[in-house]
């Protein structure tokens, strides 16, 4: 799903005219990929070794913050 919505998300600006929007900074993808694939593998491990209560459970409270700090970030965006 997440190759799914990230490709979504690629096509537009390979498909756009040259210089219609804004350019695509490749070292910063090339970073974030880097970071992706460095951190699976420890956390493939990690995975290996909990239960899947206990990841389902850790996954959903990583959603809740991430839900919490978007919420947030937009009511402060409205009231300034």
């Amino acid at each position: 799903m997440v190759t799914i919505n990230a490709v979504a998300g690629l096509i537009p600006y390979l498909t756009a005219p040259t210089g219609s929007g804004p350019p695509i900074n490749w070292a910063v993808i090339g970073t974030f990929a880097l970071a992706a694939i460095v951190s699976s593998l420890p956390a493939g491990h990690l995975a290996r070794r909990l239960r899947a209560k206990t990841l389902r459970r850790g996954f959903a409270v990583l959603v809740l913050l991430v839900a919490a700090g978007i919420a947030t970030d937009t009511v402060v965006d409205l009231l300034t």
